[in-house]
């Protein structure tokens, strides 16, 4: 199944902590990034501080089923060390199923498509450029396959 993979933080080293988030998402063995965007820096929203994050959004391919990958990307926050101190407070990672190309899921831990997926430019904007350099990178590699 293909997802779309939100990877957030908020607290002083960022995008140190969005690298290190991509290299745990890459070293499990059932999960493999096929994209991701830029690293984009963003006003929080719904914070009770002013808060800038900076975002980047992942296009994943995996075996997994959502409840499965929502544990393994639990587990990955755990690890880097996201402490949830109150509702939308200050986190060192934040990293949320946002989409699946196949079904809507509802369940006790998860809500895809995310619910907030839809409301934020930032999201979508990156998630297409995500999709874009999916398609080309296998419009490319359809080519070269017919070439041989």
């Amino acid at each position: 199944m293909h997802y779309i993979i939100g990877l957030g933080s908020s607290i002083s080293k960022n995008k140190l902590y969005i690298k290190q988030a991509l290299n745990n998402i890459t070293e499990e063995s059932y999960i493999k990034i096929i994209s991701t965007s830029k690293i984009n820096k963003t006003i929080g929203i719904h914070c009770k501080k002013f808060l800038i994050f900076y975002n980047s959004i992942i296009l994943i391919n995996t075996v997994l089923n959502p409840e499965s990958l929502w544990y393994v990307v639990y587990k990955i926050e755990k690890k880097i060390g996201r402490i949830n101190v109150y509702k939308n407070s200050p986190r060192t990672i934040d990293i949320d199923i946002l989409f699946t190309f196949y079904n809507n899921i509802h369940t006790k831990n998860l809500m895809i498509p995310h619910c907030q997926f839809f409301y934020r430019q930032f999201i979508i904007k990156q998630t297409f450029s995500c999709i874009k350099k999916f398609n080309i990178i296998k419009n490319q590699i359809h080519i070269k396959q017919q070439h041989y």
